[in-house]
């Protein structure tokens, strides 16, 4: 209620007055908010190694945001020695279990090989995982690897139909790449990519159940592939950019 100020005014202090006897009972949701706390100093001087406790305790207790965050911890080397195999490992986890940002997390650790052997065939799986999920930054990213056969085989009409697809979920480089790609084919091939796009949104729309779609941090990368020059978003998430996940207590 405090953090969340719902009916009072936000206050950090009264908030873990709150949670901290909760998640010292093993509340699930208190547990993670806590770790939130510690991570984003709200409350609390921040600290990564009470942040990693939190959420090791979380993540026991099934909170797959709480294996999430304390991939991206291990990753950055932030209350815990760096460690980028386990990283990998809770990523897996938290994907698995469904939760997006984690999908999009794997994809770029396997594509930009960062302390990590470069897997352009996984990243182009987990990309696809969350982009059929919703996530407008794998949606284009997807379409990138489409346009450039990584991963997968270059397929210029499924590039097109992806960034019609981020375009309607309001990326803002989204509908640019549309209009540059269709100078790259002829109008049966844009007519094929159309009718493709309303299929794949149609089966995202399926199989989003009711996961919302965060605006992450990016950057921009351009490359040339024949006459085709786009400008494509190299999605970095929050976890890339250092900033903690929402902070959500439930009682």
């Amino acid at each position: 209620m405090y953090l969340l100020a719902k009916g009072v005014p936000r206050n950090d202090d009264e908030s873990v007055r709150w949670i901290q006897p909760a998640a010292q009972t093993q509340h699930p949701q208190a547990t993670f908010t806590l770790g939130v706390l510690y991570e984003s100093a709200h409350g609390v001087t921040r600290s990564y190694p009470e942040a990693v406790k939190w959420y090791e305790l979380a993540a026991q207790l099934g909170s797959h945001e709480a294996t999430y965050n304390l991939a991206r911890l291990h990753r950055l080397g932030r209350g815990v020695a760096r460690n980028i195999e386990r990283a990998e490992t809770l990523y897996v986890q938290a994907a698995i279990a469904g939760l997006v940002d984690a999908q999009l997390s794997l994809a770029m650790l396997y594509e930009a090989g960062q302390g990590w052997p470069h897997n352009s065939k996984k990243a182009f799986y987990w990309y696809r995982q969350a982009a059929l999920a919703g996530h407008a930054d794998a949606q284009i990213n997807l379409a990138y690897l489409y346009g450039q056969g990584l991963g997968v085989g270059k397929d210029l009409i499924e590039s097109y139909a992806w960034y019609v697809i981020a375009a309607k979920a309001g990326h803002h480089l989204a509908a640019d790449n549309v209009a540059v790609l269709a100078s790259a084919l002829n109008s049966q091939e844009i007519d094929t990519a159309k009718i493709r796009a309303a299929m794949l949104f149609s089966e995202a729309a399926g199989s989003q159940q009711g996961q919302s779609v965060e605006r992450e941090c990016a950057d921009t990368k351009k490359f040339t592939g024949g006459c085709i020059s786009l400008t494509v978003p190299r999605a970095l998430r929050k976890e890339f950019c250092g900033a903690p996940r929402p902070i959500i207590f439930c009682s």
